[in-house]
């Protein structure tokens, strides 16, 4: 015998066995644009290391001329930077944590222009590993004046209490000026039903 559902029965059906069908909203946890100082960011070394600035960095021909105004470098907007005139290694510019109850996801702007370029990462804490989550090498940007890039990734798998890092490993010599700004953490939870 064939069983006919209506649409309100197939409807509580489908969510029975998949789940809400509604979209999820995104509910922004932290924001950061280095307007305000580093608010609850630290960093980790001392050569190279994480420097605010407002204009092109301290280098000729490296870094972007000013903070990320809607991917635009704008001199006069506050981003950080890793400052690689000072010698070779790696260092870190350490977030504030947050507490996550849903699908989390690290979105911020990058601007990578320098010869000499190392690498950007971003590693995620799960309370008790840092773990690499993304990773990036190498020139990105063709001038100081060039669009900032924005990416945004998903930490899947990560909730409750975590946080994030930059790691900055700087190239072969100081034409190497990473630049973050813009950083945004939001989550996703399904809408009520």
């Amino acid at each position: 015998m064939k069983k006919i559902y209506n649409l309100t029965q197939a409807v509580t059906l489908a969510v029975v066995f998949f789940g809400s069908l509604l979209p999820a909203s995104a509910q922004t946890l932290y924001t950061q644009d280095w307007q305000n100082g580093q608010t609850g960011w630290t960093e980790q070394n001392s050569s190279p290391y994480w420097n605010m600035d407002n204009n092109q960095t301290g280098s000729f021909n490296t870094g972007p001329a000013g903070g990320s105004t809607n991917g635009t470098p704008t001199a006069g907007n506050n981003y950080m930077y890793l400052e690689t005139s000072t010698g070779a290694g790696t260092s870190y510019l350490i977030g504030p944590g947050f507490t996550v109850t849903g699908q989390a996801t690290f979105e911020f702007d990058y601007h990578m222009f320098g010869a000499t370029m190392g690498t950007l990462a971003v590693e995620a804490w799960n309370g008790s590993t840092w773990t690499q989550v993304w990773t990036i090498s190498g020139q990105q940007h063709t001038s100081i004046g060039a669009a900032w890039t924005t990416i945004s990734i998903p930490l899947t798998g990560y909730s409750g209490a975590i946080n994030v890092r930059f790691r900055g490993l700087r190239g072969s010599s100081y034409t190497g000026d990473m630049a973050v700004d813009n950083i945004l953490v939001s989550q996703t939870a399904p809408c009520a039903t």
